[in-house]
């Protein structure tokens, strides 16, 4: 590859979602410009997995009323939290009415998905298996594995006297590239671009 193979060309992010019932996996493409943090930053945090699955399940979705869903958990992923309000949010707004949420076991983490050995959050590792119904608004189920005792958790969603928002929140805008991100991009990658495509592959910064 020559020089190229030392330079920080632009950085592309996949996640992927699989869907057991259709089947069909679908995987998001996302360039460095289209982060929630600056310079392809933040891809992984909970503000990006929930905007893809929730696209998901809002517009792949067969009018289900109950759904599985299976996480590898990726190392630096401490997310868990905000998918368990995510996922009680969809339950109390009758988005569905039972949501399952399902982790891999520690050792055991290979999935469809994502090959790689899944970490999770040091408050949750002992649990495996999540589940959020319309019969228990705001409690969470929890499971160590099949057959274990259940526990319960109420999350604190709300406030008493304070409705449960049905509206999303307001959109989190991309971020792009910084100044120098661009600088360098322009002036160390472009050369390597073939004419037809280095205007469509790389931000150029204002002469």
């Amino acid at each position: 590859m020559g020089p190229i193979y030392f330079m920080s060309l632009c950085k592309v992010q996949i996640f992927g979602v699989r869907i057991d019932g259709l089947p069909k996996q679908l995987n998001f493409f996302i360039n460095e410009t289209e982060t929630m943090g600056i310079d392809g930053t933040q891809t992984h945090g909970p503000n990006a997995v929930i905007s893809m699955l929730d696209m998901v399940l809002d517009t792949h979705g067969r009018g289900e009323s109950t759904c599985s869903i299976h996480a590898d958990n990726c190392p630096g992923q401490n997310k868990n939290r905000y998918l368990i309000g995510y996922f009680t949010w969809r339950v109390m707004t009758g988005r569905h009415d039972v949501i399952e949420y399902h982790m891999q076991i520690p050792g055991h983490a290979r999935c469809l998905v994502d090959s790689g050995f899944g970490h999770l959050n040091k408050l949750y590792r002992q649990y495996q298996y999540f589940r959020m119904t319309t019969e228990e608004p705001g409690v969470v189920t929890m499971l160590t594995g099949v057959g274990c005792p259940e526990v319960k958790v109420t999350v604190p969603v709300a406030m008493d006297g304070v409705h449960i928002p049905y509206q999303r929140p307001q959109i989190v805008e991309a971020k792009g590239l910084s100044r120098n991100r661009q600088e360098y991009l322009y002036k160390v990658v472009r050369p390597y671009l073939s004419d037809a495509n280095e205007d469509a592959t790389c931000p150029c910064p204002e002469t």
